[in-house]
């Protein structure tokens, strides 16, 4: 008599619909085809096709706390910088290019979906409270607390829809960043021309 056989790099549903189907054959060997070769079933474990739960987890936590920081602290350097190199009538693109690789290089790690557009929502709201407490000094030289407020409440917006730009331009394809870090230069730049008009 013929030994079971064990298939271990199968799936054991097929295998076991295959077995279903070699009996509605009607064959007169136990295979069902008339051989008298015994079915052969697969008798292993099936194959994970999914990242284990606590992996997805430590990944999601890694990467938002690398977020986080980066949109705290990237206006802490960007701003010394720029002033040092003289670079001030190209701040808005030397910002925008350092979001375009935050965003490229840490919000599309994140899971699709939701994670992502809140880690977008998430990285321009934290650059703005940055860069904003980064002017108190200026603020404080002025007298005018309440001009740290009302700077806040029109730049926080502006970084996070250029933000999002970039972020809704990988959509369709994350080598399309370049559209949408030229729409956030174009929006930035045209933000600044009005606040400095105002």
């Amino acid at each position: 008599m013929d030994k079971w056989r064990a298939v271990t790099e199968t799936d054991m549903g097929a295998n076991l619909g295959m077995a279903r189907g070699g009996r509605e054959q009607g064959g007169t060997g136990r295979d069902g085809t008339g051989s008298g070769a015994p079915m052969r079933f697969a008798i292993g474990v099936p194959r994970c096709t999914r990242e284990a739960p606590d992996e997805a987890f430590f990944s999601i936590a890694i990467y938002g706390i690398f977020l986080i920081m980066a949109a705290l602290i990237l206006p802490l350097i960007l701003i010394p910088v720029i002033r040092l190199t003289g670079c001030a009538d190209c701040s808005e693109i030397v910002e925008e290019v350092f979001k375009a690789l935050a965003v490229f290089f840490l919000v599309l790690k994140l899971p699709a979906g939701g994670w992502r557009w809140g880690g977008a929502l998430a990285f321009g709201f934290l650059f703005a409270t940055s860069e904003n407490f980064l002017y108190l000094n200026q603020i404080f030289q002025t007298g005018d607390l309440t001009a740290f407020g009302q700077r806040f409440l029109w730049t926080a917006p502006m970084h996070i829809v250029t933000t999002l730009l970039i972020f809704i331009s990988t959509l369709k394809s994350k080598w399309w960043i370049f559209l949408g870090l030229a729409a956030a230069i174009i929006l930035h730049l045209a933000f600044n021309g009005w606040a400095l008009g105002r």
